[in-house]
Parts: structure tokens; C-alpha cells; sequence
């Protein structure tokens, strides 16, 4: 299904992404969830480009909690 999404709106790899980091970084979710869902995915440069969302979400919210 993201698939289908990605052919029709090619940043929601990004945005779907960002979102599973959110829910990473709320403890809503966890990253075994994370991977659950990559390893369902078929295309490659989506899963690619999801998970990539992720490792950034995660890590920009880690450098901004670093601030505080």
C-alpha cells in the first residue's frame, strides 16, 4: 500500500518515516515495530527511503533533547 502511496505522493516514504521516529521517540513504539514494518515493505527504495526517515527523526530529536 505505501507503495501506491509513494507513486502518488513521493515525499510520504519521508513523511511516513518521520512519523514511526515520533512514535520511536514518544515510547508509543519501538524500533522491532520499526522493522516489522520495513521487512513488509517491497520496494526497496521505499524501504530504503522510510527508514532513513526514521534514523533522522530519531536522531534529530536525540541532538535537541542533548540542548535542553
Amino acid at each position: 500500500m505505501l507503495d501506491d502511496i509513494g507513486i502518488d505522493l513521493p515525499k510520504a516514504p519521508n513523511t511516513f518515516g518521520e512519523i514511526l521516529g515520533s512514535l520511536v521517540m514518544a515510547n508509543a513504539s519501538d524500533f522491532e515495530m520499526v522493522k516489522e514494518i520495513l521487512v513488509k515493505m517491497e520496494d526497496e527504495w521505499f524501504t530504503k527511503a522510510v527508514l532513513d526517515a526514521v534514523i533522522k527523526s530519531v536522531s534529530e530529536s536525540l541532538c535537541w533533547l542533548r540542548k535542553q
